[in-house]
């Protein structure tokens, strides 16, 4: 029998990653470098010492989401090594790469703070959010064409459940892209830093609401992540191999 025994790992990623934000979040509230709130992601690792917790643990759930990325690659090679449905073989490929492009931004965006190299950092927001929108879909595609495989854990629901994900996400992503460009047209007001944009601000409404959608896709990303749970703890039948002994 082949087992699988990494059925935990999406569980506490969806669980250390926004444990991770609250961590940060706390540290610069208590040294008064953000309003509280919801601010930005970005905004609770920009100032030390908070910067470099962030980045510590966005490393580490980077390394975290690799391991998962890669054994979701190697479960779903298993089953299609074989197979005369080659372009399964070119969709996990093509979904193992947009996985590791992904972590890399997440490991960007900690590493490098949008106050010291706003490029970088834009860089890795966009790899971690738009490609890793992109890692949805192809794991999405790729659970919906492998039914007849009858791969154990990739029941209806589960593929229900994806699409309606990748779904959410587009939708979010596009209203996060418009109540960015109106929170960044209106500014938090004179003389105040976009870290200290408080509720009193005229547009505190649209900043709230960017930066719900960025938490909401944050989390949709990890439930994607831990639906593969489902598929991970089930044990799955290995392949009879012959066993050929080698003559003296």
């Amino acid at each position: 029998m082949l087992e699988t025994r990494h059925h935990w790992l999406p569980i506490i990623l969806t669980v250390y990653l926004p444990l991770s934000f609250v961590i940060t979040y706390s540290i610069a509230v208590g040294n008064k470098h953000v309003e509280p709130g919801f601010p930005y992601i970005s905004d609770t690792g920009t100032r030390s010492p908070e910067s470099c917790v962030f980045g510590q643990l966005l490393n580490i759930g980077a390394v975290l989401a690799g391991i998962i990325i890669y054994t979701r690659y190697r479960q779903s090679l298993y089953h299609f090594e074989n197979s005369a449905r080659k372009y399964l073989l070119h969709l996990n490929t093509a979904a193992f790469i947009t996985g590791l492009l992904t972590i890399f931004g997440v490991s960007l965006v900690g590493n490098f703070q949008e106050t010291n190299i706003l490029v970088v950092h834009l860089l890795g927001a966009f790899l971690a959010f738009a490609v890793g929108f992109v890692y949805m879909i192809l794991q999405t595609i790729i659970s919906c064409k492998s039914v007849s495989f009858k791969i154990p854990g990739n029941s209806l629901f589960i593929r229900r459940l994806r699409i309606a994900l990748c779904v959410a996400d587009l939708v979010l992503l596009i209203l996060l892209g418009i109540a960015a460009s109106v929170a960044k047209s209106k500014g938090p007001g004179a003389g105040k830093s976009k870290q200290h944009w408080s509720s009193d601000e005229p547009v505190s409404l649209h900043y709230f609401r960017l930066t719900k959608k960025m938490y909401t896709i944050l989390e949709g990303f990890l439930i994607r992540l831990n639906a593969a749970n489902y598929e991970w703890e089930i044990r799955v039948e290995r392949k009879n191999v012959k066993q050929v002994k080698c003559k003296k």
